[in-house]
């Protein structure tokens, strides 16, 4: 019969086991950060780590509000920060005026006020204008934490605000490069769901969320790696699936001039980001 030590011992050890399976979670806390440029940049300000062995999860949220940085099983997914290729963020169109604005990380076209990041757990909301005063951007970044089943993901509603006196059409773009050094990877597209899949058996998906009925909604793979021009989305558009190659993927909301976004009026799109 096991002595009074040894059962100690025996749940300490099984204790000790227990609570190393358990998912790592954010801190809940609350942050505010003013941005100190509006240029583009690929530097995590939030991190989000959840889930074990075969369902690691981790990625970042940059002050900007784009995610270019996100692990699966410990596989990085994008190539290392400062990389031209590492590529994720936003994107918008306003047709009425024929002008485009972006950040994709790497880059952006010179068109944004410096933004503000705030955090409460496992949410964060990061909220800019555009330099030319016609539009605010709210973006709604939430965690999806890894289970013992499934890897994780991360929700992002994009809410945009038409800060003119103007009625005007938007068409609306989020966009990744999924690259792992280089590699060529497969691309594919479901209905409404765009993936990338590299060579190992990991791999990430982007799928539409939001369905607008003023509004196309469309899932696509790229055969470039550089970010879609929001008044010209489809230009790089691959039909011919799966492609193999050097690719993104992206999902656009495409309002085609039929329907306005009324003077301080919003329209609101959702995505999401899911490993696998």
């Amino acid at each position: 019969m096991l002595n009074k030590t040894l059962w100690f011992s025996l749940i300490l050890g099984l204790t000790s086991a227990a609570l190393a399976h358990v998912a790592a979670q954010p801190e809940a806390r609350t942050m505010t950060v003013e941005a100190e440029s509006p240029h583009a940049t690929q530097t995590c300000q939030v991190t989000y780590s959840s889930g074990t062995f075969y369902t690691s999860t981790q990625f970042c949220v940059t002050v900007n509000g784009n995610i270019p940085q996100f692990k699966v099983r410990g596989g990085q997914l994008f190539p290392p920060a400062g990389n031209a290729a590492d590529l994720e963020g936003y994107g918008f169109c306003d047709v009425t005026g024929g002008f485009s604005y972006m950040d994709y990380a790497a880059y952006d076209n010179d068109t944004w006020n410096p933004s503000t990041l705030k955090q409460i757990g496992n949410t964060v909301t990061v909220t800019r204008t555009t330099a030319d005063g016609n539009w605010q951007l709210t973006q709604t970044i939430v965690n999806q934490p890894a289970s013992a089943a499934s890897v994780g993901g991360v929700k992002i509603t994009m809410k945009l605000k038409n800060l003119s006196s103007t009625a005007r059409a938007v068409n609306l773009v989020r966009f990744a490069t999924p690259d792992v050094g280089g590699l060529k990877n497969l691309y594919n597209t479901s209905q409404y769901s765009a993936s990338g899949l590299f060579e190992y058996g990991i791999g990430l998906t982007l799928t539409v969320n939001s369905f607008l009925p003023s509004f196309g909604q469309e899932a696509y793979v790229q055969n470039i790696q550089s970010g879609p021009d929001p008044c010209n989305p489809l230009e790089f558009w691959e039909m011919t699936l799966p492609y193999n190659g050097f690719g993104s993927i992206a999902v656009l909301w495409d309002q085609a001039g039929t329907a306005k976004v009324a003077p301080k009026g919003t329209v609101t799109v959702v995505s999401t980001y899911r490993g696998f």
